[in-house]
């Protein structure tokens, strides 16, 4: 046995786990290019309506990013889509340009009502990946 041998540190089932975890996310991110990380994709948390701007949707980044003034696409619960434009972005009071994955944001919305969306409905733009 050698001397560095004697501080390796053996893995815990924990680390293998979370190892094993990301490897299968990473393969199945390889099968199926549409939900990479570059993929901009949130999750509806709540929606709120403001009086002479629009539509608001608050929740969390999961992956992405997005910019004011891109499309996106709406996909509902009861599997009908629309694409929606994002025309303003809000974190903590402060008006943003971008916002990345990870971000707690608020989305203004063009040309769509508080009724035509709701809580689990999901914002998403898929990045093409040309060579």
């Amino acid at each position: 046995m050698g001397i560095l041998n004697l501080f390796k540190k053996e893995k815990t089932e924990t680390e293998t786990f979370y190892e094993e975890k990301e490897k299968e996310k990473r393969q199945w991110e390889t099968m199926n290019p549409q939900y990479s990380h570059d993929n901009f994709r949130i999750v509806v948390q709540d929606v709120f309506m403001i009086t002479g701007r629009g539509t608001v949707i608050v929740g969390e980044i999961e992956s992405g990013s997005v910019s004011a003034g891109e499309e996106v696409i709406l996909r509902r619960q009861d599997g009908t889509s629309q694409n929606v434009v994002v025309v303003g972005i809000e974190m903590f009071r402060k008006k943003l340009e971008t916002a990345h994955q990870g971000d707690h944001v608020g989305l203004l919305l063009r040309d769509l009502k508080k009724k035509e969306i709701h809580r689990g409905d999901i914002l998403e733009k898929v990045v093409s990946n040309k060579l």
